[in-house]
């Protein structure tokens, strides 16, 4: 007698053709090329297997790459995934008072910090360079301003405060600092005894944040608000009327300043009662306007296959102001062109990633100071271009 047990029944079929559709839907219907932005996670998702950020085949693929490529792609672009994504942080938030995002801290009172191992060990100060490095990393900065000096070409450093540092009240309390100097201390020190002009925003910062919110409390983990961006800008810029005492800095009765209070919960969890700033320019401003194709001769400046990342720059009709090259990361394209561009008869930008390629650039632009910004926790990739930038002037490159 035959004791196999044959599917015939409807019931049978009808099992294994919806099982078959729930676990094919999310593949029929998933986002095919990828590279889209999660809002939930705040980051560009994998792009399709083969293909690059610039929507370009990969050439030579190995395997192993492929298959990695493939699970990322997988893992991000499979329909349905950021709803079950918003789920999960519902569910650990009301269950476990738990917010399981892995580049979020979250302090008190509903403030959201940037997070990461590299990041922890600045706020604890247990991070501190040798001398040997501190020297190296000076010396670099000061091998590059000597080298434009000569060039009649001034060159300033603006050292940006995360927001772990402004508003370090409402860091997670089981997070101590091991001492007190930190790594931005001893760097402010070398830049001073080295005699090398680099502006440290920290105090300034701190002491202007009793007016008004200078940092995003919880939508925004690691960058400034636009207000905050504005104090910024008139406190570096100080520094910069020094070397040019007729310079155009902006206030407050440039603009038009809008607040708008955001009514709406960060991953649909998080209550915030901060505010939004739109700083808008009055008539003048609109006689501003950017020169793209500025940046035709040099294509291989790029952030991220983002190009429009870095190809910003300004032409301001007042010609008696002094032109700039910016270079900088997303605390300055980001929040503080509306201001820059209204100080320089040229603002050029270039991203603290590509400043290491950035030397024909400048020579082109002519600039009569070059603004180098770099925020406390990007120091330590940002160094590397530095240093680069640096041996290739010693080598004549």
């Amino acid at each position: 007698m035959d004791k196999t047990c044959p599917i015939n029944t409807l019931f049978d079929k009808l099992l294994i053709v919806g099982f078959s559709a729930i676990i094919s839907i999310p593949f029929i219907f998933a986002d095919k090329m990828g590279g889209g932005i999660s809002n939930s996670e705040n980051r560009r998702l994998a792009m399709m297997p083969f293909v690059n950020e610039n929507h370009e085949l990969i050439p030579d693929l190995e395997f192993s790459e492929l298959q990695e490529r493939t699970e990322q792609w997988i893992d991000d672009n499979a329909y349905g995934r950021d709803y079950f994504y918003d789920l999960m942080l519902k569910a650990n938030y009301y269950l476990f008072d738990v917010v399981e995002k892995k580049d979020l801290l979250l302090g008190d009172d509903n403030w959201t910090f940037y997070y990461n191992s590299d990041i922890i060990k600045d706020f604890q100060h247990n991070n501190i360079p040798s001398q040997e490095t501190l020297n190296g990393w000076v010396n670099s900065f000061k091998q590059i301003s000597n080298y434009y000096e000569e060039k009649d070409i001034k060159f300033m450093g603006i050292f940006l405060p995360d927001k772990k540092t402004v508003y370090k009240e409402y860091y997670p309390k089981g997070i101590q600092e091991i001492q007190h100097q930190s790594r931005s201390d001893l760097l402010r020190e070398k830049f001073q005894e080295a005699n090398v002009n680099f502006y440290f925003a920290e105090d300034d910062l701190i002491h202007a944040k009793g007016k008004r919110l200078l940092y995003s409390k919880t939508f925004d983990s690691a960058h400034w608000n636009s207000y905050g961006a504005f104090v910024g800008y008139q406190n570096f810029m100080r520094e910069v009327k020094k070397y040019f005492p007729n310079i155009k800095v902006v206030d407050e009765s440039d603009f038009i300043i809008n607040e708008y209070p955001i009514d709406e919960k960060y991953l649909g969890i998080l209550q915030s009662d901060e505010v939004l700033y739109e700083f808008v320019p009055n008539a003048a401003s609109k006689n501003i306007t950017e020169d793209i194709e500025f940046f035709n001769d040099f294509p291989n400046l790029y952030y991220e296959g983002r190009p429009e990342v870095i190809k910003k720059r300004f032409i301001n009709p007042d010609k008696q102001l002094p032109k700039a090259v910016f270079c900088g990361d997303s605390m300055a394209y980001d929040y503080l062109f509306p201001f820059l561009r209204e100080s320089f008869s040229e603002l050029t930008f270039v991203h603290t990633n590509e400043f290491d390629k950035a030397k024909d650039l400048i020579e082109k632009a002519d600039p009569d100071i070059i603004l180098y910004e770099c925020v406390e926790r990007m120091f330590d990739a940002s160094i590397i271009r530095v240093e680069d930038f640096a041996e290739n002037l010693a080598s004549g490159m």
